[in-house]
């Protein structure tokens, strides 16, 4: 429905000559429509690699801060196996600061995901509405030209 709105706010645009020859000619808005549907299904796509791209930077970053997060847990409990308190100590303030930053960038990725998600969701959407359209557009280029055909085979039989 959105889509309909950035449609007419482009149809306003146009100088009433050209939407009075599209007034006439219903395929030309619709091939103008397709046209307009798939210059937006390219920049959504952009959209969608770039958010995609940004999730799997922040993957890596918590996959990063989750790995050494584990590692200074290790020391944590090599320290204090070894009877060592001041490592330990210094261990676990080094796991509580990657531990931190692996919560929240594991938050930062979970709301990525799901907009990631949506957006591929979104797109498969608006994909198939582009492919129905089309369908519709063939659909009526053949019944326009079968009337064409058997207006032409009437006047044939009639002469």
């Amino acid at each position: 429905m959105v889509y309909n709105f950035i449609l007419l706010e482009r149809v306003l645009r146009w100088n009433l000559q050209d939407i009075a020859k599209i007034a006439e000619n219903p395929d030309k808005l619709l091939d103008l429509m397709i046209l307009n549907m798939q210059e937006d299904l390219i920049e959504f796509r952009q959209v969608v690699d770039q958010a995609t791209a940004s999730q799997k930077k922040n993957q890596q970053q918590y996959n990063q801060y989750k790995s050494q997060a584990d590692k200074w847990f290790s020391r944590v409990q090599l320290a204090l196996e070894k009877g060592k308190d001041n490592l330990a100590k210094e261990a676990l303030q080094r796991y509580k600061q990657y531990q931190e930053q692996a919560d929240e960038m594991k938050f930062t990725l979970d709301q990525e995901t799901i907009q990631v998600n949506n957006f591929q969701n979104h797109l498969i959407t608006f994909e198939n509405q582009i492919s129905e359209l089309k369908i519709k557009q063939k659909s009526l280029r053949y019944h326009k030209n079968s009337e064409s055909t058997e207006k032409m085979f009437e006047k044939t039989i009639t002469m």
